[in-house]
């Protein structure tokens, strides 16, 4: 992990970091109808239901679909709440936004990968492949853009070997 991140270029900080945090919550604060909890229990039940354990390409999919869905509504996100301290309306708003993303990430990622490999099942394909899979995940998104990436796993102990139960 260390050498990936001396060799590697993060994103840049909005240019206005602080701007661009005040502007976010104020957006939350003004903001819209939908509010978190609902959002949040339809992106619990979509995890659940096509994101699990077992996976397959159709559900995938419908996941990602639903997961749009929710992250536009999200948009239009709003609280009751006004008060700047103590508010936890607002802090379940802006971490709403952080479950979308690591949903997102999670669902596009076992889309990405077809294969089976330890807790992540695809039904539509259940053979794990090290010859093509042996190797970590790596997804970005710029705006709404999802890019994929890869690198390979560094066997340091224990060569990989199939599950046994």
């Amino acid at each position: 992990m260390a050498e990936y991140c001396r060799g590697t270029d993060f994103p840049a900080l909005p240019p206005e970091p602080e701007a661009y945090t005040v502007e976010l919550v104020e957006k939350i604060r003004n903001g819209g109808k939908e509010r978190a909890a609902p959002i949040r229990a339809e992106l619990q039940e979509t995890m659940q239901t096509y994101v699990s354990v077992f996976r397959e390409e159709e559900g995938l999919k419908t996941a990602i679909s639903k997961l749009n869905e929710l992250r536009a509504r999200y948009e239009n996100i709003g609280i009751d709440d006004q008060g700047l301290r103590f508010n936890t309306d607002l802090v379940e708003a802006l971490e709403l936004g952080s479950l979308l993303d690591v949903a997102e990430a999670t669902a596009y990622s076992a889309l990405y990968r077809t294969e089976s490999r330890g807790a992540h099942y695809r039904e539509d394909y259940p053979k794990r492949d090290d010859q093509n899979w042996l190797r970590h995940t790596l997804i970005y998104r710029r705006g709404r853009e999802v890019s994929f990436d890869s690198k390979p796993v560094v066997i340091t102990h224990w060569p990989p070997k199939e599950r046994v139960y």
